[in-house]
C-alpha cells in the first residue's frame, strides 16, 4: 500500500493495488485505468453481487487519474464539468497540499538552491473551482488523507512534508494546506476501522473534520507484516475484518482502507437525501446530512470525527 506522488510539493492519497500494464490513454474513453474510480463509484451505487449505500444511484464519471497521478488543473476542469452538468454531489477521493510559502530543491551535487516559488496560484485556483461547483448547486464531499496528521496545524503540515520530501533535497518554509480537505465549504470526511475506532491513518483536525464513516484500517495487516506473518494474515483472510471491499475496473472486487473509501459512502447518503426529500441547495443539503444523518459526538472527539458517524438508515427515518 503507498500513496501516489502528485506533483513536488503536493500529494495524492489513495490506497493502490498491484500496478497494472499501461494501456493507451484517449480521453473521451470511459474504461477505468486506474481502478480507483471503480472502487468508489461501487461503494456509493453498486447494485449487484454487491449493493453499495445508495444502490443504482446515477454516476457520472469525469477522469482526473490515468495510470497514476493526476494534475490540479486535471481536477478543477472536472469540478466545473459536473457543476456544469447539474450533478447534485460531486464526490472527491482525491486530495493534496498547497504550499503558501516558499518550495526549495538543494542540488546533491553542487549544492545550489533553487527556488520552486509556490502553490498561491492553485490554491486559489482550488478555492474558485469549489466556489463555483457551490454556486451552480453542487455539494462537494472529500477526503480528509491517509497521512495521520492534524491538517488544521499549519506547522504540523509543514513538518510533514518536509519530513517526506527531505530525501528528495527538496524543503519547504511558509504554512501548509489540505487541499480541497481545508477548504471553505466542502465536506472533509475522515475514517473510521473496525468498532467505529478512528482509523490509524486518518487526518483529522478540529474545524476540518465534519463527518466520519467506515474507511477500513491496517493495524493487523502492520502488525502481520512487521512480524513476519504476512503469510498468516493472508491465509486466514483477516483482511475482511479490518479492510472495505468494493467493486474493480476489471468486472471483479478488491479490499482496500483509506479516507477515499470512507467519502463516497458519505456522498451516497447525500444522494438518498435528495432523492428522498428532492432537489436542495448545497448549503441545505450540508445541513441536512449532519444534521440528520450522524450520531453524533461531543467535545475533543469532533476533532476526529465531526459532527458524528455517518448513520444512512437515520438520515431516511
Amino acid at each position: 500500500m503507498k500513496a501516489i506522488k502528485k506533483s513536488i510539493v503536493s500529494k495524492v492519497w489513495n490506497i493502490q493495488k498491484t500496478q497494472r500494464p499501461l494501456k493507451k490513454w484517449l480521453p473521451n474513453a470511459f474504461d477505468d485505468l486506474h481502478g480507483h474510480g471503480s472502487h468508489v463509484a461501487g461503494s456509493i451505487a453498486a447494485n449487484g453481487a454487491m449493493l453499495g449505500v445508495a444502490p443504482d444511484t446515477g454516476i457520472r464519471s469525469y477522469r482526473v487519474f490515468g495510470t497514476g497521478s493526476a494534475e490540479s488543473g486535471w481536477i478543477f476542469a472536472a469540478m466545473i464539468a459536473a457543476a456544469n452538468d447539474g450533478v447534485d454531489i460531486i464526490s472527491m477521493s482525491l486530495g493534496g497540499f498547497d504550499i503558501i510559502g516558499q518550495a526549495f530543491y538543494v542540488d546533491p551535487v553542487t549544492g545550489e538552491k533553487i527556488n520552486l516559488g509556490n502553490d498561491v496560484a492553485d490554491f486559489k485556483a482550488y478555492k474558485r473551482a469549489v466556489d463555483y461547483a457551490l454556486n451552480k448547486g453542487s455539494l462537494i464531499v472529500v477526503a480528509s488523507g491517509n497521512d495521520g496528521i492534524n491538517i488544521s496545524n499549519k506547522s504540523e503540515v509543514m513538518n510533514f512534508l518536509n519530513a517526506e520530501y527531505g530525501g528528495e533535497g527538496l524543503y519547504f518554509n511558509g504554512a501548509g494546506f489540505a487541499v480541497p480537505a481545508t477548504l471553505p465549504g466542502v465536506i472533509t470526511v475522515s475514517a473510521t476501522g473496525p468498532n467505529d475506532q478512528f482509523a490509524s491513518y486518518s487526518n483529522y483536525g478540529e474545524g476540518v473534520i465534519d463527518i466520519t464513516t467506515s474507511g477500513g484500517d491496517s493495524k493487523l495487516y502492520v502488525e502481520y507484516l512487521n512480524a513476519g506473518k504476512f503469510n498468516e494474515y493472508l491465509s486466514k483472510r483477516l483482511y475482511e475484518t479490518e479492510f472495505n471491499l468494493s467493486t474493480s475496473e476489471d468486472g471483479g472486487w478488491y479490499w482496500s482502507t483509506g479516507t477515499s473509501m470512507a467519502t463516497p459512502k458519505v456522498s451516497a447518503v447525500a444522494a438518498l437525501l435528495v432523492d428522498k426529500y428532492g432537489k436542495m441547495s448545497p448549503t441545505k443539503l450540508k445541513q441536512l446530512l449532519l444534521k440528520n444523518a450522524v450520531d453524533p459526538v461531543k467535545g475533543k472527539d469532533k476533532a476526529y470525527f465531526g459532527n458524528g458517524f455517518l448513520n444512512a438508515y437515520k438520515a431516511l427515518q
